[in-house]
């Protein structure tokens, strides 16, 4: 992945400025990238797992990177000129983009973070070493499990048609009496309990199976694998889920309303202010915020609750990264500091306004009624719960 054109138009379009660029790397990138990791093993610029920063100033980066076990590592540095600096090294981890931390960030996440135009820009390094590339290359992605079960129900005739009969009584079901009703009729219960099902034949029948790893692992498969049966059933009967919220008809155009009034609010007013405000540009700058409403709004495009909290996972990402950025300005990469929730919650409660996403009280509404526990278990739970508790702190509290 070269970046020689930063996107000067970040955030200014309705997908995310990675959404055309689907393609998986290469075969051939891992193999190359190892063995350029072996070279710089050999003859290293720096020690081996040194962290060190290099700044910018050119709008081309002139640095190539790759997907190495989840992370996005140096593949080579075809055009770097930055005077003195030595370019980073083959197989160097990216660590940082301009005091934000990249662990934990997917890699088109990071992408876009090194796209932003601003110059100069601070990127922070771990130089390559021996352990690096062990877990790199010993690090367990598994198959497409997606593309497994999706092959797996429709090449069985049998749950084909248990698939297309269960999505035809439900929207032809009275839902908003049975949502009333409650209990094992509610339309939530309903949804679940036939994911719930396929999910389980899929298992016995042995139609998808894991691959061979330990316990966590495995378990983390069937996560997936009942991730990837909902995002397939659910779009079949997501029209007649949406039509029960009981936001569709006054909640999300109130809602729409308060926020657009409240977007005069900065980040300073809910309590979040950078170090040096005085001397650097608006802590609302920069192409976190810009991605992070690009994803919340992008939950409106979502017709399946795992998708729903991918988004809502994202978005909490990228509003986390940049308030650790403007806790982080002017500090050198050893002396990063996390975000707290006295910064996280206002941050979010910031991006959500400025977002003014679509139909946003029914989508969260629809996350809150229909995510089955298994789904709300680690990062998404969290964020659906702290993106709720920002977007109703707006809603309820702060005055326009």
């Amino acid at each position: 992945y070269d970046l020689e054109e930063p996107d000067p138009a970040l955030g200014a379009v309705d997908a995310p400025p990675w959404a055309s660029e689907k393609k998986a790397p290469s075969a051939s990138i891992k193999k190359t990238t190892l063995g350029a990791y072996a070279a710089a093993l050999r003859a290293p610029a720096r020690a081996p797992g040194a962290r060190y920063e290099i700044t910018v100033r050119r709008k081309d980066l002139g640095l190539q990177f790759a997907e190495l076990g989840g992370r996005a590592v140096v593949e080579g540095a075809d055009g770097f000129e930055e005077g003195d600096n030595t370019p980073p090294g083959a197989g160097a981890a990216l660590k940082a983009v301009d005091g934000v931390r990249v662990d934990g960030l997917a890699f088109a996440s990071a992408l876009a973070l090194l796209r932003q135009p601003r110059r100069p820009l601070r990127l922070g390094f771990a130089e390559a070493s021996p352990d690096a590339l062990a877990d790199a290359v010993l690090s367990k992605k598994g198959g497409d499990v997606v593309e497994a079960v999706r092959a797996a129900l429709e090449g069985s005739p049998e749950l084909s048609r248990k698939v297309e009969a269960f999505a035809k009584q439900f929207n032809a079901a009275d839902l908003r009496k049975l949502h009333a009703k409650g209990g094992d009729k509610r339309p939530a219960a309903l949804l679940t309990n036939a994911v719930a099902f396929l999910a389980r034949e899929l298992r016995d029948r042995r139609l998808v199976e894991p691959p061979a790893t330990d316990d966590d692992e495995e378990d983390a498969f069937w996560d997936a694998v009942w991730d990837a049966v909902e995002r397939r059933v659910c779009p079949l009967v997501f029209e007649a889920i949406l039509a029960i919220s009981p936001e569709r008809d006054t909640g999300d155009a109130e809602l729409a309303a308060k926020l657009g009034r409240l977007r005069f609010l900065r980040l300073a007013h809910l309590g979040v202010a950078a170090p040096d405000a005085d001397t650097v540009d608006a802590p609302e700058a920069g192409a976190e915020w810009a991605v992070a409403t690009l994803e919340l709004r992008a939950v409106a495009r979502c017709a399946s609750v795992a998708d729903a909290l991918d988004r809502l996972a994202s978005f909490v990402k990228f509003v986390s990264a940049a308030a650790e950025k403007v806790r982080n300005r002017g500090r050198p990469l050893r002396a990063y500091e996390n975000v707290g929730a006295d910064d996280l919650l206002p941050a979010l409660t910031y991006a959500a306004i400025q977002a003014n996403a679509p139909e946003l009280a029914s989508r969260l509404w629809f996350v809150d009624a229909f995510a089955a526990p298994r789904q709300l278990r680690g990062e998404r739970g969290y964020a659906a719960a702290a993106t709720r508790a920002a977007v109703d702190f707006a809603r309820v509290h702060l005055v326009d």
